[in-house]
């Protein structure tokens, strides 16, 4: 347990860094796990399910976990489009409507081209889930629905990491719940 939230080394041990990943990372999704509402994810779930078309975003990293969350929705039927690049995503988020849903997947809630998707989003009145670490952001501010994960960023080489895992297992219930 002495491997908890500590820094990786250069001179760990393959034994030790397997270690601390694995205890980071557990306590990740325990930490999300509490700040979690259950509340969100059903307005979320329920916002999916209606939707006309679900339009996905993510920079970097957090693209994975948009990536992997559309493969999710399509394979249960849905009209789901995900671009990795901003402008195409913004000619998108040009045509979206009332009736469609952006998921957004934003681990500091602060990236420019993230706000800016958010706030075409919200002008064409598109309702906006946003999945994000704990704490105050301008994205927040954006959203319609918000899915929070625990702050995993202090240790950059683990934190990025056990982020995703947290990112993924709320998206894999968001999925789930709507199947």
């Amino acid at each position: 347990n002495h491997y908890l939230n500590t820094l990786l080394h250069f001179e760990d041990s393959l034994e030790t860094v397997f270690s601390k990943v694995t205890m980071n990372t557990y306590q990740a999704i325990k930490n999300t796990e509490k700040l979690f509402s259950v509340e969100e994810l059903e307005r979320a779930v329920e916002a999916l399910h209606h939707a006309d078309r679900v339009y996905l975003y993510g920079v970097g990293g957090s693209a994975v976990v948009a990536e992997d969350f559309t493969q999710k929705i399509l394979r249960l039927n849905y009209l789901a489009f995900q671009a990795g690049d901003i402008h195409v995503q913004m000619m998108m988020a040009a045509n979206m409507t009332k009736n469609d849903v952006l998921f957004v997947v934003s681990t500091s809630g602060q990236t420019k081209e993230i706000l800016r998707l958010m706030t075409v989003a919200q002008e064409k009145g598109a309702k906006i889930i946003l999945l994000t670490q704990h704490g105050k952001s301008q994205a927040r501010k954006l959203a319609d629905i918000v899915l929070t994960i625990s702050e995993e960023e202090n240790n950059i080489r683990i934190g990025t990491m056990t982020a995703r895992i947290a990112q993924l297992v709320i998206g894999t219930e968001s999925a789930v719940g709507k199947g």
